[in-house]
């Protein structure tokens, strides 16, 4: 179960307290986020030195797990009519991330099908490391294919990421596809 907050500032600012104090009088509650009398959360990003960064005022969404202090982050693709070799970018990421889930699920009938994977390198040319080794196959046009088993999750910073996929059939009309991290 997560927290969650409405945020108005986004990833505003990192600060070490002073003499053990959190930052803008922030109390530690629950487990490693804070809340400020100014509306404001913080998360503890470093034990020593104990560093808390801010990640919420009052406007858009954010969650925490409770107990993690690790901020979860996604990207999404969306590929309409999907072959059986597509090859696309998704994001680059300059900071080490870890995946904790990925999410995929089809928009199609006639029994849609496709064979996709995850892959990630520094080298955008290059074959690039499988997030899972063989890929995932998604049939359901509903609630989706949910990996959390990953055979290579940890990513190095300054790496590319990208979709590939091997097979589809069936007619599919939409592929999507969510990957859920956390930075190193």
């Amino acid at each position: 179960m997560g927290h969650e907050w409405s945020n108005r500032q986004h990833f505003a600012q990192a600060t070490t307290p002073v003499n053990g104090d959190s930052p803008a009088g922030a109390v530690v509650k629950d487990d490693t986020w804070t809340r400020t009398t100014d509306e404001t959360f913080w998360i503890c990003s470093s034990i020593a030195p104990i560093t808390f960064v801010q990640v919420a005022g009052a406007s858009h969404l954010h969650t925490v797990a409770s107990g993690s202090g690790s901020l979860e982050l996604s990207h999404s693709i969306t590929v309409e009519n999907p072959t059986a070799t597509e090859d696309l970018s998704i994001f680059f990421s300059n900071k080490a991330i870890t995946i904790t889930e990925i999410r995929a699920v089809l928009v199609g009938s006639a029994s849609p099908s496709v064979t996709w994977t995850i892959r990630h390198g520094t080298d955008r040319s290059a074959a690039g490391a499988q997030v899972v080794t063989g890929g995932t196959v998604t049939t359901s046009t509903t609630t989706g294919s949910d990996v959390t088993v990953f055979n290579d999750a940890t990513i190095v910073a300054d790496s590319f990421i990208w979709l590939e996929t091997t097979a589809k059939s069936g007619t599919v009309t939409e592929l999507h596809i969510t990957i859920v991290y956390t930075t190193d």
